[in-house]
Formats: C-alpha cells, structure tokens, sequence
C-alpha cells in the first residue's frame, strides 16, 4: 500500500512538472549590433534580431540591457537595473535606443532579456569627452548609467500571403524609470551593475524531476 502511495505521489509530481516544463524557453538571435559596430554616445542606434523557427507568444515583452566585459579583469557585468529599452514586444523584431554616456571602449555588449538572454559580440562605444584607449585597463568604468528614452522605431509585420505592413512601435521605446531613481535603488548592495546570468531553461526542470523522482522511491 505504501509503495503504490509513493508510485502515485511520484506520477503526479512528474506530471505537474512536465507542464510547468512544457513551454521550453526561446533566445532570439540578435543581428544589430555585431562585432564590427561602432556607437557613438547620443546617438540613436536600432537593435535588430530574428525569431526564426521560434514560436514566442505575441504578448511577450522583452528588455534591452547594456553590458561590458570589465577593463583588466574581463568580468562580464550589465545594467539590469537600468535597461536602455523596455516593455517592448519581441515580435516587433526591432527597437531605439540612446547610447548612454559611458567611456570610450571596445569591450561593451547588447543582452536582451525576455524568456531567455541573447548576448551580443563585445562592440566599440565611443564618447568624446572620455578618449581613453579602446581597450585600457585603466577604464573606469561607472556603476550606474543615464538612460534616454528612444524615439519610436518602425515595425514591420508579414502576412502570410508575403505582403507587409509598418507601423510605429511607440511603446516599443521605453526606458526604465529606474534612470533617475537614486543610485540605490538602481544597483546591487556593493554599488556595481549586477552580473549578467543565463536563464535556467530545460535543465532546471530536468534536475528538478530527477530530485524529487529519487528522493521518493528512496523514501
């Protein structure tokens, strides 16, 4: 009797993780920017990316995040807290940003979160009013940035009979509020940007039905 208690305990777990697995999680590929461009603070700049072969509900949001791959120590950290755009829709395919005043360097990066984390190849920003090197380790580069909010990028939407329509993406280009909280409120409890993370994705829920599948029948 305790067996088939611990055998019907242990088919109902895998069955509410299974469906709490089932949707798998999606990483677009990100097309703009890549290695080769150069941005240049204040400017408006469009990020692209594809969703080729993935199947995104058409409510998800996404956020676009600056990183950097830090100066001497190569420790790759990013402004969670302040995206450079927000709430804007991953179908869209494409949204404005405003380069923030960060120094001159050749080691920063574009992360956009939604489901999962795409990262971009490390690319140049360029400020005129910081002409450090490129790639000094003498960079100092700030804890927290200003962020702009972006005028609207334009969205182009296909139907399946190959025509198209644009449209203005207006809440496509939002920045964070959180660009002119007080630094407290927009960093880690030591003052720096948070680290950049993946997310968790088939594995967790692999490793969590494993868990508890064996701590059942071990029961």
């Amino acid at each position: 009797m305790l067996l088939r208690l611990d055998l019907s305990a242990l088919l109902l777990t895998v069955s509410v993780l299974r469906g709490s697995c089932a949707y798998p999680l999606f990483q677009p590929t990100i097309l703009s920017p890549t290695s080769t461009d150069v941005w240049n603070v204040g400017d408006v700049k469009t990020i692209r990316w594809s969703n080729h072969d993935l199947d995104i509900p058409p409510n998800q949001h996404g956020r676009i995040v600056l990183g950097y791959n830090a100066p001497g120590t190569n420790l790759n950290t990013a402004y969670y807290q302040q995206p450079l755009a927000d709430g804007f829709l991953i179908s869209d395919l494409v949204v404005n940003v405003v380069v923030p005043a960060v120094p001159s360097g050749n080691f920063y990066y574009i992360v956009m979160s939604g489901d999962a984390n795409a990262q971009t190849a490390p690319f140049m920003i360029i400020n005129p009013a910081s002409p450090t090197g490129p790639s000094s380790a003498n960079v100092t580069v700030p804890a927290t940035i200003s962020v702009s909010s972006a005028p609207p990028a334009t969205v182009s939407h296909w139907s399946p009979g190959g025509n198209s329509s644009s449209q203005t993406a207006t809440s496509s280009q939002t920045a964070s509020a959180a660009a002119s909280a007080p630094s407290s409120s927009t960093t880690s409890s030591n003052g720096a940007p948070h680290r950049a993370t993946a997310g968790y994705g088939w594995s967790w829920c692999a490793a969590a039905v494993f868990t508890i599948s064996a701590a059942l029948l071990n029961a």
